[in-house]
């Protein structure tokens, strides 16, 4: 993230979670994406207009890999 005061400061970050080692085995934590992470993740999930059908099962398997909260996948 841009320290505070740069031109950059203030942007909106998406924070998806990923698994990280903990002391009770594995657990979710934050990880701070920029814009461009966020689009190069989302970038092969087929559109819902194209294909409905595999839409949903790309969606999903994105879901399950990044553990987006409901905000972030509007």
């Amino acid at each position: 993230m841009a320290p505070f005061g740069s031109p950059t400061h203030g942007q909106i970050l998406s924070l998806p979670t990923m698994e990280a080692p903990g002391q009770g085995g594995l657990m979710l934590v934050f990880r701070p994406w920029s814009e461009q992470d966020i689009l190069e993740a989302i970038a092969h999930v087929t559109s819902p207009v194209d294909n409905l059908d595999m839409f949903q099962t790309q969606f999903e398997q994105f879901v399950r890999e990044y553990g987006p909260t409901t905000v972030e996948t509007r």
